[in-house]
């Protein structure tokens, strides 16, 4: 995370990096490592809502509220990233 730019939370890389952290991580895990639910907070974690919008942001379909068809968005999700890698 210490390569982010000024503003992490319109990073792709470094939001899905927190995601991967979360979900491979016995942090925020139920009954994982003693955690206590209160505990979990925004600190370190990835609201799904802010993900869609940051991967959505600048396409017309995906940024909307509206349903789109799941293969669709798991490819423009790919795009997107490879873009931020790039």
């Amino acid at each position: 995370f210490g390569s982010a730019g000024s503003e992490p939370a319109d990073d792709v890389l470094v939001q899905m990096a927190k995601l991967a952290n979360g979900l491979l991580g016995a942090r925020y895990a139920v009954g994982g490592d003693g955690a206590d639910p209160s505990d979990f907070g925004d600190a370190g974690s990835v609201r799904p809502r802010m993900l869609k919008q940051l991967l959505g942001k600048g396409h017309p379909e995906f940024s909307s509220a509206r349903q789109q068809d799941a293969l669709e968005y798991y490819q423009h999700v790919l795009q997107v990233l490879q873009r931020a890698e790039c």
